[in-house]
């Protein structure tokens, strides 16, 4: 069993490791040799990302699932699940490399007229016209009943 290096700095460098170890365990099965020593590496590595609880857990389920078909001699579905977990994973690379969309402010979008500062807050004079708006409409409802 190999462990993983110390000097590893960067999440991105954790993610490439995973993403190699990954590649060669696929190319160890298409090889017949059996990469079963070698899942517990990508399990170390994938719990050092960054990921959401629903994505590290359906990662650590494809490893198992690999494992337990490595044992059950399917070769094929094992592959599958290693293939599976790596796609999530260049996927997830890809998406983390996109710069976050930029949001427009509401009082930029057409027939909003709701006053907002710099910070994106609403000012004291919309806070004050919106308190009018609903003790004249409190006032209106009474009278109709």
């Amino acid at each position: 069993m190999k462990y993983t290096d110390p000097n590893l700095v960067s999440t991105q460098d954790i993610r490439q490791l995973a993403v190699v170890n990954l590649v060669r365990l696929i190319r160890k099965l298409e090889s017949s040799d059996d990469p079963s020593d070698d899942l517990a590496e990508v399990h170390q590595l994938l719990e050092a990302l960054p990921m959401a609880t629903g994505e590290f857990g359906l990662a650590i389920n494809r490893l198992k699932n690999a494992g337990r078909y490595l044992q059950s001699c399917e070769r094929g579905a094992a592959r599958w699940e290693l293939a599976s977990l790596l796609g999530s994973l260049c996927r997830e690379d890809d998406a983390t490399t996109v710069e976050p969309r930029l949001r427009k402010r509401q009082s930029d979008s057409v027939g909003s007229n709701f006053e907002l500062d710099d910070k994106g807050e609403a000012t004291p004079s919309a806070v004050g016209s919106l308190i009018v708006l609903l003790i004249t409409g409190v006032s209106l409802a009474f009278v109709w009943l």
